[in-house]
């Protein structure tokens, strides 16, 4: 999360010194500023009071803490989702050339049986394969789906774990006076 950042006139008129005296402290090193687009720009944290600068600190590293974890989460999610999409697509086609195989060895068993009974009992058997097929198929698609459940359980446990955070957070707030959350920008 990026401070808010001054220019050399906003700080002078909030600290009701000249622009020029704001510019001396900034060459001394006695307030803190950066570069952007080649002027020099002064966090509002800058401002605060030692102690309120190291908690501003701590908050702001605290919210990038809590973001990076969302970001993460939703990757995870995203990667999660995508994979178990790509697994049950690859499972239906599996399944698919599987059937289309066994349905072949079938139609040739058909054509055979015409006339053999021993062939026959072949048919019979490739029957039985495909029955045992199908049944590996769905203890297969089971065992997938229990760990969707698992997935989606973790996952579920993971948005526990950032609420309780969001609410740690939420609390650390809670006890700075309402001054202390004015100057943070948190009211």
């Amino acid at each position: 999360m990026p401070p808010n950042l001054l220019t050399v006139q906003e700080v002078a008129e909030r600290l009701g010194k000249t622009e020029k005296a704001v510019r001396r402290m900034l060459d001394r090193g006695t307030l803190e500023s950066v570069r952007r687009n080649n002027r020099r720009m002064i966090p509002e944290s800058a401002l605060l009071p030692p102690a309120d600068q190291e908690r501003e600190r701590e908050r702001s590293e605290i919210a990038e803490k809590l973001e990076r974890r969302e970001l993460i989460e939703r990757l995870e999610r995203r990667a999660l989702a995508e994979g178990l999409a790509e697994g049950k697509r690859q499972i239906e086609r599996d399944a698919y050339a599987k059937e289309t195989d066994l349905r072949e060895q079938i139609a040739q068993s058909k054509i055979e049986a015409l006339g053999l009974r021993q062939e026959k009992a072949t048919l019979a058997e490739t029957v039985a394969d495909l029955g045992e097929a199908v049944e590996r198929l769905e203890a297969t698609l089971l065992e997938r789906e229990k760990e969707i459940k698992e997935r989606e359980q973790e996952r579920d446990a993971l948005a526990v774990e950032l609420r309780e955070v969001k609410e740690l957070l939420d609390a650390a707030i809670g006890t700075l006076s309402g001054r202390q959350r004015r100057k943070l920008g948190l009211d």
